[in-house]
């Protein structure tokens, strides 16, 4: 078995995916992904890059736990409770399947990813 880099050279690549209308906020929160590998680990676990777009949108149910790092741009994530968490590169976060807020790209911006869901 082979260490696997996570990269967009090799990777699946998915996009751009255009979001529904009702959730967008504002912008043109356009996104593309690049899944590097996959694993069955009480779920499917996805390794990869993920690219989005200026914009805003209001999420009822993120679909996996995903932990991330940006590595370029800057995140503004609300969480229903009103927090804020403001990311900027090389800063990581952990979101949890099923959570609900509003996810910003301020700017463009890339997150490496591991997620873990159906």
């Amino acid at each position: 078995m082979n260490v696997i880099p996570i990269q967009q050279d090799g990777a699946t690549h998915t996009g751009p995916t255009e979001l529904p209308e009702k959730i967008i906020v504002d912008g043109n929160p356009v996104y593309e992904t690049w899944t590097s590998a996959e694993a069955a680990v009480n779920g499917t676990m996805s390794l990869g890059t993920w690219i989005g777009e200026p914009g805003t949108i209001n999420m009822r149910g993120y679909p996996a736990d995903e932990m991330f790092t940006l590595v370029f741009g800057q995140v503004e994530i609300t969480n229903e409770d009103g927090s804020v968490l403001v990311l900027n590169p090389g800063d990581s976060a952990f979101m949890r399947k099923g959570w609900r807020g509003r996810w910003r790209n301020v700017e463009r911006s890339c997150k490496l990813f591991a997620s873990v869901g159906e």
